[in-house]
């Protein structure tokens, strides 16, 4: 009924890009305290092999949000 997209989307629809930017760009930033955190904390093999997952998984975000950022400016507005 609705997902015809026949022109009675709202006006100020929101895109679902910018929502995944978003939540990629804050899981980056809640790894990265994490990463600092553990690697503080912990000097055990395990803190090191945790941070690295952390670091590893913000990276991924930023990367994420890149691609995001740059579909969002391609697009005809």
């Amino acid at each position: 009924m609705w997902g015809d997209r026949s022109g009675r989307e709202p006006v100020r629809a929101r895109s679902p890009l910018r929502m995944r930017r978003r939540t990629a760009m804050v899981g980056a930033l809640l790894c990265v305290g994490a990463a600092v955190t553990v690697a503080l904390l912990g000097p055990a093999p395990q803190a090191t092999w945790l941070a690295g997952v952390l670091v590893a998984a913000s990276i991924a975000g930023v990367v994420d949000a890149t691609v995001i950022t740059r579909r969002l400016r391609r697009q005809d507005r």
